[in-house]
């Protein structure tokens, strides 16, 4: 690899087969571990997320379907009163 652009440009499946060949040419250090780490719960959390966002788009969308009922049954109680 010569330059960031040709890095930044491999597929991860290309960046994976590079990694495991070269892979008993590197010397890892306890931070490689660490970064690991970081990377797996930055992952969890990330995942953590979509889950509450997608929580939080169904709850939306029910709170808007029972307002909706919510005010047809006063237009309804309204105009039965009338």
């Amino acid at each position: 690899m010569e330059s960031y652009e040709e890095l930044a440009a491999l597929t991860d499946a290309e960046l994976v087969a590079i990694f495991d060949q070269d892979r008993h040419n590197v010397v890892v250090g306890k931070q490689w571990y660490l970064d690991e780490l970081t990377r797996r719960r930055a992952d969890r959390a990330t995942d953590a997320l979509v889950r509450l966002t997608r929580q939080l788009a169904w709850l939306t969308f029910v709170i808007a379907a029972l307002t909706a009922v919510g005010a047809a049954a006063s237009v309804y109680v309204a105009l039965a009163a009338g």
